[in-house]
């Protein structure tokens, strides 16, 4: 089976511009204004010798409007599909209290997880790195989307996971023969 990676995080936090420079095309819609992204983007990647799934989502965010929350559910429940998740701060501010939701619903999802930092050409936000470094999924990535930073080091890492990932397919199947 081919992995799934999924890219989640709150609106504006640089998700579509991963998905496009991982892809080397310019597919998802990038733009400063929030909440462009309204559906899934999904596109097989191959990293190598490896391939995957990439999902492209759009921001998860506490939201009253009906389409809103119509749009979050329908990501999480996707999301709870996936072998990995890729999730995205934004390096340039501080974790806001949607950040803190999103991380919670990782969690809960309970699956192999990147964190990134995204955004951190120039100055990173060294209290948001050691925040996000102490969550407990593991160091964060660094990258700068926009300007290709540290794109090759993610996608090697996204590599390793999907090794993981088949690794742990193989020794299922080998327990159900």
């Amino acid at each position: 089976m081919l992995a799934k990676a999924m890219i989640l995080g709150k609106p504006n936090v640089g998700k579509s511009s991963i998905f496009n420079v991982i892809l080397k095309k310019n597919i998802a819609i990038v733009d400063d204004l929030p909440g462009l992204t309204r559906d899934l983007r999904k596109k097989i990647i191959k990293l190598w010798d490896k391939e995957c799934e990439l999902i492209d989502t759009p921001g998860l965010l506490n939201s009253k409007g009906k389409i809103e929350k119509e749009i979050k559910n329908a990501t999480i429940e996707y999301a709870k599909t996936v072998d990995i998740v890729i999730l995205v701060f934004d390096g340039k501010s501080e974790l806001t209290s949607d950040d803190f939701e999103i991380i919670k619903i990782v969690r809960k999802l309970n699956k192999k997880i990147i964190l990134v930092i995204n955004k951190t050409e120039g100055k990173i936000n060294k209290n948001l790195r050691q925040t996000v470094d102490n969550l407990g999924f593991g160091q964060s990535n660094n990258i700068s989307a926009t300007h290709n930073q540290s794109i090759d080091q993610l996608k090697w890492r996204l590599h390793e996971m999907i090794d993981e990932y088949k690794n742990f397919n193989e020794q299922k199947e080998d327990l159900s023969v």
